[in-house]
């Protein structure tokens, strides 16, 4: 990379979101790290869900991406800390104010770091 940057690992990356820029992580620090596929139900496309899923990922230091399926579910990929991505699923149960949400279905996978950021797609 240029100028000498290192490029930092996902795991990194949340060590210094948790504890500061700079820090390393030993295993005394170790986060369990864990992805988290959620297809939101209901009254959920057309009342910002997107959007406000992408600010509540972000605020929590996740990485993963979400978008609107053809059926009117929305499908959720986050990866993370643990408790972090409880969190988002926390939040997906009731999303926007403006949406419905009747019934989350979840399936926990293991953690890939293939993800750069939180991003909406298509």
């Amino acid at each position: 990379m240029a100028d000498g940057a290192l490029h930092k690992t996902p795991a990194a990356t949340l060590c210094e979101t948790r504890f500061g820029p700079g820090a390393v992580c030993g295993p005394e620090h170790r986060m369990a790290l864990k992805q988290l596929q959620l297809m939101v139900r209901g009254r959920v496309q057309g009342v910002f869900f997107r959007a406000s899923t992408q600010r509540e990922a972000r605020r929590l230091g996740l990485t993963g991406w979400v978008k609107n399926r053809a059926d009117g579910t929305i499908e959720i990929v986050a990866e993370g800390e643990e408790v972090a991505i409880r969190e988002l699923y926390g939040w997906a149960q009731k999303g926007p104010s403006a949406a419905r949400v009747d019934r989350v279905d979840t399936r926990w996978r293991s953690f890939t770091g293939d993800f750069p950021d939180f991003r909406i797609t298509d």
